[in-house]
Formats: C-alpha cells, structure tokens, sequence
C-alpha cells in the first residue's frame, strides 16, 4: 500500500515556464503530498517539455493534455485524478508563503468542507497591493460581515482547502469555458458546504501580470463568456437571496469601462448589445443547476 495522501495540489498550466518551478518550490515535498501538473496544451515553442527540468520532481503527476480547453478543462483532468483528502487549487504563475502547511497541517483530521484563508496581491516586482477582497477575510473573521462574502464574492479557487470526498459528494467541477472558470466552482463550494472556516492568515501570493492571459487576446468567444457571467452571477445572487449584490445594465458598462481599456470596452459594449438577447438568457444557468441538484441530494 502507498503513503496516506492529505493533500492533492492541482496546478493547471499552460505558457508560464518560467514561473512553474518556483509555484513548485513553494510546496513542501512531502509522503503526503500529490502534486498534479495539468498543461493544456502549451506552444511547442515556449516549453518543450521533453527538455524542462522540475528542479524538484518528487511526487509531481505532469499530465500533458492536447486539447488545449482552458483552465477549468485542466483542473477537471486533475479533479479525475486526485488522492488526497484536501484538494488545493493553486495557478502556475503564484505560489504559496514559507511554512503555510504548519497551518494547514492543523487542519487534516478536522471535519470541514472548506477551509478559507487570505492571501497576498503581488505586482510582477513582488510590491503588495490593496484589494478589498483581502479585507473581506479579515472582517469576516472579525464577526464584521457574512461569513458569505467570502464563500461567494471571492471567486477564485486558490483561496481555499476543499475536502475531496465533499467534492465528489455533491459533483463539484470546474466550468470549461474561455474566462471565469472557476466561479462556477467558487459557488457550488460555498452554496453545498455545511461545515466551514475563514482563517485571517495570509497563505498565499497572487501576483497580477501585466501581460496576463487575462487582458489579452479578446476574441468574440471570451467577450461573450465575459458577458454571460455577469448575468450567471446576478441571476446567482438572486437565488441565494443576496439583492444587494445584484447590479443592473449600468454597472456592467461601468466595469467594462473601468477594468478594460476603451476601445476593448467599446467592442465588448458593442456585443452585448448586438447579442442581448441571447447573452441574458445566461442569467437563470447556475440557479437552475443548483435547484435540480439541491433536490438530487436532499436538503443543504
């Protein structure tokens, strides 16, 4: 029999050699601990894999897809494969603070679902920055604001410890669509789990790139998938009976303006107004999922 695996890491690659290793480095090579590589179908011609070098190999499952579907697809592949009794869902490109399973270690034999905790926004020189999603750990821990504006309004996956068999329970998985995939994920964490924790300790470093996957390469598929989420997430928010997080048109313009640059807005504007109708039919997605799936498995 092998090793008793606590945790499965599941990083999801793609195009980011040079910052691979050091996400890699950050996780302790441990018995215990499964790490799982999942490249979605990276250019021949910026890593070649037959020539990289782990600079730590030990218990790392590279798993080389040809597919090339997106981060949620990659994620997907590593769900399929996992072990561990904690799932962890770190990207390729961040990596996690000096001694952060002594903290997590605590947890193992606990009974939760999920265990959240803070993390650091980083620029590309290393320099912190403010973010209000941080401060919604902090408050939360604090007694200060629901304990779901963490659950919900953080939608990333790296910012969490799910347990697996709770994954498997209730079918969780990541959508495989252009942008934003793991909200879908974020949300059925957060809506199905019972027993959860929000821990005010900084685990982990996000770093923003200024050349990210994120602010380029827009074509019609990612403007459409961005605009899909905005209802997907209202038409959500609706359903778990949170009104004040439900925006109308005006502040869907507002974003696209405010985080895009103009004549990226102006052509996402443009689509949206082009493809309303078939774009706001997105917004009862994740509710109706949800329904079906909460009478499947019975009450919350």
């Amino acid at each position: 029999m092998g090793s008793v695996i606590n945790y499965s890491f599941i990083i999801p690659h793609k195009n980011s050699p040079q910052y691979l290793n050091r996400c890699l480095n950050s996780i302790p090579r441990r018995d215990d601990i499964q790490i799982i590589v999942v490249d979605d179908n990276s250019d021949s011609t910026i890593i070649d894999w037959n020539a990289f070098s782990f600079e730590d190999c030990r218990n790392i499952e590279l798993v080389l897809t040809k597919e090339g579907r997106g981060a949620g697809y990659a994620r997907n592949v590593g769900l399929a494969r996992a072990r561990g009794k904690w799932l962890l869902f770190p990207d390729a490109d961040d990596y996690y603070e000096d001694g952060f399973l002594k903290v997590l270690d605590k947890y193992i034999e606990s009974d939760l679902d999920v265990l959240y905790f803070n993390f650091t926004h980083r620029d590309e020189e290393g320099n912190k920055l403010c973010t209000k999603l941080n401060k919604y750990v902090s408050d939360c821990t604090r007694g200060e604001k629901d304990v779901d504006y963490v659950k919900y309004k953080i939608n990333v996956p790296w910012n969490k410890m799910v347990r697996r068999a709770f994954v498997e329970q209730y079918m969780c998985t990541y959508e495989e669509i252009p942008k934003a995939n793991d909200m879908f994920f974020t949300f059925q964490v957060g809506y199905f789990a019972k027993k959860v924790d929000v821990i005010d300790i900084y685990l982990y470093n996000y770093i923003v790139y200024r050349s990210s996957q994120t602010n380029i390469n827009w074509n019609e598929s990612k403007i459409q998938c961005f605009l899909e989420n905005f209802y997907k997430n209202r038409g959500f928010f609706e359903f778990i009976k949170h009104p004040e997080w439900v925006h109308g048109n005006l502040y869907i313009i507002w974003q696209i303006l405010k985080f895009k640059s103009f004549c990226r807005g102006v052509r996402v504007i443009k689509y949206w107004f082009l493809n309303y109708k078939s774009i706001s039919k997105s917004k009862s997605k994740y509710a109706d999922i949800f329904k079906v799936r909460t009478q499947i498995m019975g009450t919350r």
